[in-house]
């Protein structure tokens, strides 16, 4: 789901949800995966906890304020956590690339000695 989906389905425009997600310090990035710029369903948790704020009874003030201030440092955990798993998965991306590597590597070693296997057996019968 893009964010002008959500904004559509909230009944939000799509520059209210970025700045909302902007006046609560929260990376647009860390909601949408890096290929397709789609939420991942964390960024679609995390705007949809933005606006149910909005559609509970009127606060207090001072009650908006405890409760913004709880929001923000849950959303802020969850955008952390979201952190570490991207860097996570970026760890492990390379270190498949690099097990691709090395399997390449082998795989052409292995080539290189079929080959010389072949010219040997091929001398071989040549001298008997």
């Amino acid at each position: 789901m893009t964010i002008k989906q959500l904004a559509k389905e909230l009944k939000v425009s799509p520059q209210a949800i970025y700045q909302r997600l902007q006046a609560r310090k929260i990376d647009v990035k860390t909601l949408t995966h890096p290929v397709t710029k789609e939420l991942t369903s964390d960024g679609e948790f995390v705007i949809r906890s933005m606006y149910e704020q909005d559609s509970k009874q009127p606060l207090t003030e001072k009650q908006s304020r405890q409760d913004d201030k709880k929001e923000l440092e849950e959303l802020r955990k969850q955008v952390a956590s979201l952190i570490e798993k991207n860097t996570s998965l970026e760890k492990r991306v390379e270190e498949v690339v690099g097990e691709r590597e090395a399997f390449r590597e082998a795989m052409q070693t292995a080539q290189r000695m079929q080959e010389q296997i072949e010219i040997g057996r091929a001398s071989c019968r040549e001298r008997v």
